[in-house]
């Protein structure tokens, strides 16, 4: 017999009033707010026999519509145990600890006046558990399409090295003059080379040149650095350059259909919601014209000049790329002035890591990390982080020194956008081509793939090429303020930086991670193409109207499943939200679907895999599962990983599985050993492990590895959870 999930209703009823008022002494209010209410559910699965929820669990809180005086909907804003936890009127929260938990409702007004809601949950503690999983471990992923290819004085700076050490203070910087190597600048356990051409004094294909090493020297010189055990990896210091395509047709610039981009993304149907206030959108290109009249009041005080190495808003200079950039993004907004950008009231973060249409790997490594708020070889740290980092650049080789940065500023919750070229072919451009990075192409005015903008299935989305009329300037003497028409994937990326800016401004928690999985639920974009991803469009067009209906519209939890290696077996559980939500199908016919669970707002959804039916990935993939809803189908992501075929050796020492608990600071090691050898993987088990939120990853020199992939997302441990036997994942050996 179903046991009833468990639901609270709270009576609408007075409560001290939280209330701003009128600087006349306060005798006024500004603004009435209504006495306030939610119900919560916590689903049968976090609950034990006796129906007594325990810990760790999901619980749904959902509050209907609040108006202030003048009928304008209120904020809401959740705190759990006095932390934030997300806003919208209807979310899945986590209680991750037994004991009382408090769940606090803040509703609030644009003047700052607030009423609270607060409620207790005990959850009781569950028994221990038992954890198990396989490690495969298999070489660097490195990017196929760049192995074939030998770099030239156009792709990388010749005599530079980006090197990581496998200790923070090498004894190797000891004698690093001695063989022709100088170090530039360093961060952490990271730092810039310089190599002398005296290193090789014979050269190399007849390479004389006594001021700059030659590319093949650069290169020798990455070799003989692979080979040290001092040496985690080393790589060249890669050319990233700009993607615009100038164009000189002046009297396009007073044509009325300048703005036809903002229309095609729907960004004045977005504005009624946000224009994008108190977000920071950091725009690593050639600088920004600080006096611009449409820019000067959005430039916040965190610029740094990455080139020159110093603090302060940096420069532009012709042909003012970043000043473009940056106006498409945020330039301001009913001044009467110009032009609109996307996110009219974020702050602009200037960081310059271009020069001469071109930028090295290092520095753009370096302001990615400053952007996060990391710390990076210029030695300072920005007053407050970046919400979005645009990089309208790109270069076809692979670096992991950009790719590390990039990791860490998604870890540090940093939405990080990149162009993805104007050579018209499918061929992967770097940063764009990184995990997690929204890579976005280009469209014309007939949305159609612009024929100069680069494909593949790495293809995030797309926006807007061209023409697109954006802030520039123009030079003699000095630069002078002006507006100009330009085109390419760099013009494209800023719409996207935009549209994420309009989104944290109404979501402020909401995570790259987060954003990818609505883009993927096509709740981003306008499909363009054939139904779903193409190689073209990506997801299709960014649109910013849907893209904010979308942070409201479906409750599911978790955001995504991640299944094959890790089990068979896996749950998900739906909301009421704010509009009904229909039985969730798949077309798949060995992904299986049936409703395990259902309360008064909540209902629980078992999910299985068929791996004996014809049609099974043998190789994984990323499927989706169809969620109807009053406004259309919502696509919800199952990720397949499937154990890789090559696996590598692990002969190495001291490596660890080491299991950590969210919020506790809590980590358990399990060595692994020669007897945990499986074939190519290897075994790893923890007994005894109290119920709660997890992560599990790999602790281990030249290792780099997380479940269920990437960075590693929480481990939901509790009775009756799928796949605690199965906790498998890939593990990097660099």
């Amino acid at each position: 017999m179903r046991r009833p999930a468990l639901f609270i209703p709270l009576v609408f009823c007075f409560l001290t009033a939280c209330l701003s008022f009128s600087c006349d002494g306060g005798k006024e209010k500004k603004s009435y707010i209504p006495a306030i209410s939610f119900s919560l559910e916590i689903p049968d699965s976090f609950k034990n026999d006796a129906g007594i929820p325990t810990a760790p669990a999901r619980v749904f809180v959902f509050a209907p519509d609040f108006f202030s005086e003048e009928g304008k909907l209120l904020d809401y804003a959740w705190e759990v145990n006095g932390k934030a936890a997300g806003e919208g009127k209807a979310r899945w929260l986590a209680l991750p600890s037994p004991g009382s938990n408090a769940l606090e409702l803040r509703v609030s007004d644009s003047s700052g006046n607030y009423r609270t809601r607060r409620e207790e949950i005990h959850l009781a503690e569950g028994p221990v558990l038992f954890l198990s999983g396989r490690v495969y471990p298999v070489r660097e992923r490195r990017a196929v399409d760049t192995v074939s290819l030998y770099p030239s004085s156009g792709d990388i700076i010749p005599g530079e090295v980006i090197v990581r050490f496998r200790e923070k203070e090498a004894a190797f910087r000891s004698s690093m003059a001695a063989e022709g190597l100088q170090e530039l600048e360093r961060s952490k356990d990271r730092a810039l080379l310089r190599v002398s051409p005296l290193r090789n004094t014979m050269g190399l294909n007849g390479h004389s040149d006594p001021m700059e090493a030659s590319v093949e020297e650069t290169l020798a010189a990455v070799e003989a650095l692979h080979l040290r055990r001092d040496v985690l990896w080393a790589e060249p210091n890669y050319r990233r350059r700009i993607f615009r395509i100038p164009v000189n047709d002046a009297a396009y610039a007073e044509d009325p259909r300048r703005f036809w981009p903002l229309e095609a993304i729907a960004a004045p149907d977005a504005w009624e919601q946000t224009r994008g206030a108190g977000t920071v959108i950091a725009v690593l290109d050639s600088g920004v014209m600080a006096d611009h009249p449409d820019l000067k009041g959005r430039i916040g005080p965190d610029g740094h000049d990455f080139v020159n190495k110093q603090a302060g808003t940096p420069s532009d200079e012709s042909p003012f790329h970043g000043t473009q950039v940056a106006g498409i993004a945020l330039a301001t907004m009913d001044n009467g002035l110009g032009i609109a950008g996307v996110a009219g009231e974020a702050t602009l973060m200037p960081l310059r890591v271009i020069k001469n249409d071109s930028a090295s790997t290092w520095d753009i490594a370096q302001a990615i990390r400053y952007a996060a708020g990391l710390e990076n070889a210029s030695g300072r740290l920005p007053q407050r982080r970046a919400d979005v980092i645009n990089l309208s650049l790109g270069g076809t080789f692979h670096s992991r020194e950009e790719r590390s940065a990039v990791e860490a500023a998604l870890e540090a919750g940093v939405f990080v956008v990149a162009a993805a070229g104007n050579e018209g072919r499918d061929r992967k451009n770097y940063p764009a081509a990184h995990r997690g990075v929204f890579a976005v192409a280009g469209v014309d005015q007939g949305l159609m793939r612009h024929p100069d903008s680069n494909y593949g299935d790495w293809i995030s989305l797309a926006a807007p090429f061209g023409p697109v009329h954006t802030t520039s300037a123009w030079s003699l003497v000095r630069p002078q303020a002006s507006y100009a028409d330009v085109r390419g994937t760099s013009m494209a990326a800023p719409f996207v930086s935009g549209v994420l800016a309009l989104m944290r401004s109404l979501d402020p928690f909401l995570s790259p991670e987060q954003a990818m999985g609505i883009l993927e639920k096509g709740g981003m974009t306008r499909d363009l193409g054939p139904l779903g991803k193409d190689a073209g469009t990506g997801w299709g067009l960014v649109d910013a109207a849907k893209a904010l209906e979308s942070l409201v519209a479906l409750a599911v939890a978790p955001e995504a499943l991640y299944m094959g290696m890790g089990g068979d077996q896996a749950l998900f559980f739906l909301g009421k939200g704010n509009g009904g939500a229909g039985m969730p199908v798949s077309s798949l016919p060995w992904l299986g679907i049936r409703e395990a669970a259902h309360g008064l707002n909540t209902r629980t959804f078992a999910v299985s895999l068929d791996r004996e039916h014809g049609d099974f990935p043998e190789t994984g993939g990323r499927f989706f599962i169809a969620i109807p809803g009053d406004s259309g189908d919502s696509l919800y992501p199952v990720h397949v990983n499937m154990p890789p075929a090559d696996l590598y050796g692990l002969s190495r020492d001291h490596v660890f599985v080491v299991l950590e608990q969210e919020g506790a600071g809590k980590k358990r090691y399990y060595p692994l050993n020669e007897e945990d050898r499986d074939g190519g993987a290897w075994l790893w088990r923890m007994e005894d492990v109290e119920p709660g939120l997890y992560r599990v990853r790999i602790q281990g020199e030249g290792l780099k590895g997380a479940y269920p992939s990437g960075e590693g997302r929480p481990v939901w441990v509790f009775p009756g959870a799928p796949g605690l036997e199965h906790l498998d994942f890939v593990v990097e050996v660099f």
